[in-house]
């Protein structure tokens, strides 16, 4: 009896810690698919910057 109340308290300890590393791979997945989002948005007006940066300028300088 006295050997039972040991292996609970052990169990305690490692409950918590199963459903940390959980927690933690959502917060990986959820930048991995915050990156590739910014890095497209970022290398489509980067494209169109270089393709007519005079065009762009033009237009802001009309306004």
């Amino acid at each position: 009896m006295t050997g039972v109340p040991p292996t609970e308290s052990n169990l305690n300890p490692e409950e918590p810690k199963a459903p940390a590393p959980a927690p933690q791979f959502q917060q990986f997945q959820s930048q991995s698919k915050l990156l590739p989002i910014p890095i497209q948005i970022e290398e489509r007006p980067r494209v169109r910057r270089r393709s007519e940066p005079l065009t762009q300028r033009v237009c802001y300088s009309s306004n």
